[in-house]
């Protein structure tokens, strides 16, 4: 079973606490990818880690806080979402010798642009890379951290080794919500939370079952995707966007109200009403899929029709 003290820890939603409390773990929901998808300090990580991810951890840890040599080097960047791009942005701020130092220009940085609130609500995070000079005169990357609040939470190793930010995207739990629900799906700081309807919950345990349906920041197009594998975005500069950490540990029942913009959701909602198939024939229709006939009444038609046509007028509204 889940400790109290571990779920105080890892698992900020409330609703999801109490039940993973409730359930306790299993082959697919295990402590360490909790523990490795969270937004906690890596050092608070490591001392849940069993022996092999502890010591890889430590190791990065350790390279954090130990300054850098004499062929050594951190440099700082100051990274966000960006609302023009709809994407992550991110700009160089300085060399710096130690941990120490990036935090000291960190705390410059946010003084001088006068926030005082966190990383999270502002959508704010940076990135500290520490490069080593190698026998060939050539500097090679030895780690990244991501900092939020001036802790790092995540680290990659090298310039293509194991990269705990991209497991935490692929996070695999089970979730207390019903079809039909709508939810507060908040990935900050690496973006602005979204709203969405649960359409398909399957089993609750395969990887892809968790279906939402939620309209697009950029776009205003609604799209779906499996919350399991992480908020699917677009981007203004082409292609997608997909947030660093994981939905699934701050997933929760909408209680900030929905926009006019989202009214929808809330016809889908009362639609699908707890009913599994009324969601399936739903997703089917819009990945061009024919829907059991038992479920393909008026209603659905007619959301369908609401659905592909907001996707065509807020297309033509872009530039």
């Amino acid at each position: 079973m889940y400790t109290d003290e571990f779920l105080e820890t890892f698992v900020p939603s409330g609703q999801m606490r109490d039940h993973l409390r409730s359930r306790g773990p299993d082959d697919r929901e295990t402590m360490s990818d909790i523990v490795k998808s969270s937004l906690v300090p890596l050092e608070v990580k490591s001392g849940w880690l069993d022996r092999e991810d502890c010591f890889e951890m430590t190791e990065a840890v350790r390279e954090l806080l130990y300054p850098a040599g004499r062929d050594e080097l951190f440099c700082l960047f100051s990274a966000w979402y960006d609302n023009e791009i709809y994407n992550d942005k991110r700009c160089f701020l300085c060399p710096v010798g130690s941990f120490e130092k990036a935090t000291e220009r960190i705390r410059y940085d946010k003084a001088v642009e006068g926030s005082d609130v966190s990383d999270a609500e502002s959508c704010v995070w940076y990135i500290l890379e520490k490069w080593k000079l190698d026998e060939d005169g050539d500097y090679c990357r030895l780690y990244t951290y991501y900092i939020i609040d001036e802790k790092a939470v995540y680290f990659e190793k090298g310039a293509g080794g194991s990269c705990h930010p991209f497991e935490s995207r692929n996070l695999n739990l089970s979730v207390p919500f019903d079809v039909g629900d709508i939810l507060t799906v908040d990935c900050r700081p690496f973006a602005p939370p979204v709203h969405a309807v649960l359409i398909e919950k399957g089993d609750n345990i395969d990887c892809c079952c968790l279906q939402v349906l939620y309209k697009d920041l950029y776009t205003g197009e609604w799209m779906t995707c499996s919350l399991k594998h992480g908020l699917r975005l677009k981007s203004a500069e082409g292609g997608g966007y997909l947030p660093l950490s994981s939905p699934l540990l701050r997933l929760r029942l909408c209680d900030d109200g929905i926009s006019d913009d989202e009214a929808l959701l809330r016809s889908i909602s009362e639609y699908i009403n707890g009913v599994e198939e009324r969601g399936q024939a739903l997703w089917d229709l819009l990945h061009d899929k024919k829907p059991d006939d038992r479920y393909a009444s008026p209603r659905l038609t007619q959301l369908y029709d609401v659905i592909k046509n907001s996707r065509n007028n807020e297309i033509q509204k872009k530039p």
